[in-house]
């Protein structure tokens, strides 16, 4: 399996990965990684020829292993391309409700809760010690920061950020493409395209598509 980054996500999981004893590991990085233990212990690719190559002879799957819902959804499509097969990671360290649906190439980390009836969709990041309640929907390529909790049948437009530690009350929708900053405590809806800050969750802009 390749993994798609070598900085701060990959180092989360890299206890799991020894863990887990999978196969055929590499990691995939457009510079050296400052983390030594995964330099030391695992092969590092940093060109398309080589990837192409492992996922021609070695193996198909790709894990996202970096942040930002606009990077993983690039790297997504780039690793794709050269031939590989988005694949979710769900840490074995995680509580996931076998009532829930994880979609494609999210990255589940460590003490994550998912509750019954929650989806999931691609290629979304679960960041360690969130909590996803009841009935949420996360469209595709959402992001929680570490110890986001969610509460029941809370629903994310595609494309948002979530910061660390903040709070989304029962129902609330999130527009898409949306940016919630760290500690927010969020208890009404929320526009596409909004920066919101502060501990009474105020929108203070509009974010402009790039």
């Amino acid at each position: 399996m390749l993994i798609v980054g070598a900085g701060g996500l990959a180092a989360q999981i890299f206890p799991d990965i020894e863990a887990m004893h999978l196969r055929d590991i590499v990691f995939w990085s457009e510079y050296d990684t400052r983390y030594s233990f995964i330099r030391e212990n695992y092969r590092i690719v940093n060109n398309d020829i080589e990837v192409a190559e492992y996922f021609r002879s070695i193996n198909r799957q790709f894990i996202l292993c970096v942040g930002q819902p606009d990077v993983r959804r690039q790297m997504a499509e780039k690793f794709t391309d050269l031939g590989g097969t988005l694949t979710s990671y769900v840490s074995p360290y995680a509580t996931v409700s076998r009532y829930a649906n994880v979609g494609v190439g999210s990255t589940i980390l460590s003490n994550v809760i998912v509750e019954p009836a929650t989806v999931i969709k691609e290629g979304c990041l679960l960041n360690k010690t969130s909590n996803v309640g009841h009935g949420c929907i996360m469209n595709e390529y959402c992001e929680l920061a570490p110890a986001v909790i969610l509460t029941g049948e809370v629903e994310l437009g595609a494309n948002c950020y979530i910061g660390t530690g903040t709070i989304i009350l029962p129902k609330v929708q999130v527009g898409a493409n949306s940016v919630i900053a760290a500690g927010a405590v969020v208890k009404r809806n929320i526009p596409p395209r909004s920066l919101v800050s502060g501990g009474n969750a105020v929108v203070v802009k509009t974010l402009q598509e790039i």
